[in-house]
């Protein structure tokens, strides 16, 4: 299970490159919700989702929303 981040208008995942791609398996994983959420903060992207992702079941559950 990868914790991401996700722009809340363009759906895109936020790399450890401090890009942003269309796939949620090529984000970067933050392993959890606190890293996640400070390094939203710190690069100050806006609107935001933390979301949970498994490649195993290709699915994603947003587990929390902010704004930096």
């Amino acid at each position: 299970m990868k914790v991401l981040i996700q722009d809340d208008r363009s759906k895109k995942y936020f790399t450890a490159a401090g890009e942003w791609v269309d796939e949620a398996r090529e984000a970067v994983d933050f392993e959890s919700h606190r890293n996640a959420w400070a390094a939203a903060r710190e690069a100050r992207i806006g609107e935001f989702n933390i979301m949970l992702y498994s490649a195993i079941g290709r699915y994603l559950f947003r587990v929390d929303h902010g704004t930096s």
